[in-house]
């Protein structure tokens, strides 16, 4: 069978597995497709003028692997750390709407001890927000299968970089030294992960 047919029938497989959502991660799609093509170029023995005494594919295969590997590793560990930076500050948003007294921790930081109802409520709404960086970063690191398509997935991927982007710029700019010194250094950090991902 032609090289080409080939990768022809594994691009397709993996359209098929990504709308079916059979896999979670495309990333892991991408992965396997990467080395079923290059295990069947190494079986076929496929040689180019460039290597004309052994197969490139076959001195190709474990370096691009691992280079392949390395970067869907790089992106689990990215989106684990943004599920647990969500579920604290998720903890963070109930206590506050449930009393505790660390107002000046959050919203501006205008508020000691505990925060007014209209912002308790906010806190409140906020849990939604978090709600859905957990499930879909979730997904990414592979924890569960994705209630996202391949077309809604990657745009998340870019709503949550801006958000993260406009929540270190309120952070850097709160009067409270308390807010600021807590949580610009976290949103700093997700937006980091953040982008490891969308890139």
């Amino acid at each position: 069978m032609h090289l080409s047919v080939i990768s022809f029938e594994i691009s397709f497989c993996e359209a098929v597995l990504q709308i079916c959502c059979v896999i979670a991660s495309s990333d892991a799609i991408r992965a396997l497709s990467l080395r079923a093509e290059l295990t069947i170029r190494s079986n076929l023995s496929i040689s180019s003028p460039a290597c004309p005494e052994k197969s490139c594919a076959t001195n190709a295969l474990p370096h691009l692997i691992g280079l392949y590997t390395q970067m869907v590793n790089d992106v689990s560990l990215a989106a684990s750390a943004l599920v647990v930076i969500a579920t604290i500050v998720a903890v963070f948003q109930i206590a506050l709407a449930a009393g505790a007294p660390w107002g000046e921790w959050a919203f501006g930081g205008q508020n000691k001890g505990a925060l007014p109802v209209n912002l308790r409520i906010s806190s409140i709404v906020s849990l939604l927000v978090y709600a859905l960086q957990i499930t879909h970063y979730g997904a990414v690191a592979e924890f569960w299968v994705s209630p996202f398509g391949i077309v809604v997935a990657p745009v998340l991927d870019w709503v949550f970089v801006v958000f993260f982007s406009l929540g270190l710029v309120m952070n850097l700019i709160s009067r409270s030294h308390k807010e600021r010194n807590l949580w610009a250094p976290v949103v700093a950090v997700s937006l980091g992960c953040a982008l490891v991902i969308a890139l």
